[in-house]
């Protein structure tokens, strides 16, 4: 099973956006909102070191490693609504990519490339 193509195949991106719609982002902010921080999730991912550890430590891993002031900057959004949008993004990734496949992905450089293709980019 190729969980990098069972994970973009499957409309996850639709599953993150509603995930932002109902922690308080309009459907609009949503769009605008997930390529940036899945980018930033990505970048995070791909400089942390996140084989084998328990989800909550890698949530907080990840979060200390976002620069949320700069997502904010960008976007134009307020730095509370970024920081909640991270806070219910991160599970909802993390738990995609459950039974060893963060392992395997992080391996073979593929989380950047997976989270490119939920937020819409190029692999």
């Amino acid at each position: 099973m190729n969980v990098l193509k069972d994970i973009v195949g499957g409309g996850r991106a639709g599953d993150l956006l509603s995930v932002l719609t109902k922690s308080g982002f309009s459907a609009e902010q949503a769009e605008r909102f997930l390529p940036v921080a899945s980018e930033s999730i990505a970048h995070a991912a791909s400089d942390s070191d996140l084989g084998g550890g328990e989800a909550g430590d890698l949530i907080n891993t990840l979060s200390q490693k976002i620069d949320t002031q700069e997502i904010s900057s960008r976007l134009g959004m307020d730095s509370d609504m970024v920081s909640n949008g991270l806070t219910a993004l991160l599970p909802h990734v993390l738990k995609l990519l459950q039974g060893g496949a963060v392992t395997s992905l992080m391996s073979s450089g593929g989380l950047r490339g997976l989270l490119g293709g939920l937020a819409g980019g190029k692999n």
